[in-house]
């Protein structure tokens, strides 16, 4: 975000200053921070950019979209909150913990600034590898949908972590539109489709992604990993249980809650 004035400058700071903090004390806000108002996507991008500086460095991006046609928006996923498959993560951590099912795709080049979009055959051809991946949603609110507004992209679009799977280099064959997943807690199936993705087809938004970034952040980076939105939905999991995604003949990714 550019040319903002002083008072501007000084709301996203103060926003990310109190989304920080709530993140760091693990104790989530009853409700915005009063006396500061965020009024549109580039506003909460901007808040992202700061929250992200205090965490240090990027591990990648979640992208998604509320329909196949719908208007995709975008978060950073600090590298601090990775995890290689299989993880074992603390329940404390977190205020509440969804778990999502996601398909992840990890860059192996660069996709810079430059003045022509970038086309999706060449946002394809630059991924290296297609994975199965679980993202943990978390919340600096105590209730992130009654909080509204721009605040929930703001606080990294709900981003708590994230597992990254095993995955494969040669995916051409596949569909990730349609894709079958089975999503297993504690042994138990609870989600057992094919596609899913709210968003449609992932591509679509890796490509939306990969043509933002590059007008705004500095564009995708090799080895940053864009995961694509929840194929199974988001699911709560409490201290104790065990969380397996399968995208057959893709990979799978487990996680257990401690």
């Amino acid at each position: 975000m550019t040319n903002l004035s002083a008072s501007e400058s000084e709301t996203l700071d103060q926003a990310a200053a109190a989304l920080l903090a709530a993140r760091r004390a693990r104790t989530p806000l009853a409700a915005a921070p009063v006396g500061l108002s965020l009024t549109s996507e580039a506003e909460a991008y901007g808040v992202q950019r700061r929250t992200l500086a205090a965490l240090g460095a990027n591990g990648g991006w979640k992208v998604g979209a509320p329909g196949p046609e719908g208007a995709p928006n975008r978060a950073p996923m600090p590298l601090s909150g990775f995890h290689p498959s299989p993880a074992t993560l603390a329940a404390s951590e977190f205020s509440f913990v969804g778990a999502e099912g996601e398909i992840a795709l990890r860059f192996a080049r660069d996709l810079p600034p430059r003045a022509e979009p970038y086309s999706r055959e060449e946002v394809v051809a630059a991924v290296g590898s297609v994975h199965a991946a679980i993202e943990i949603v978390d919340s600096r609110f105590q209730d992130r949908k009654a909080v509204g507004g721009f605040w929930p992209l703001a606080d990294l679009q709900n981003h708590g972590a994230f597992v990254l799977g095993s995955g494969i280099e040669d995916w051409s064959a596949l569909s990730l539109v349609d894709h079958p997943v089975v999503f297993t807690i504690d042994g138990e199936v609870r989600v057992d489709r094919t596609g899913g993705n709210p968003g449609g087809d992932p591509l679509r938004l890796v490509t939306w992604l990969a043509n933002q970034l590059a007008a705004t952040e500095g564009g995708l980076k090799a080895g940053e990993v864009v995961t694509t939105g929840a194929v199974t939905g988001l699911i709560l999991v409490t201290a104790g249980q065990k969380v397996h995604v399968r995208f057959p003949g893709l990979g799978e990714a487990f996680l257990t809650l401690v």
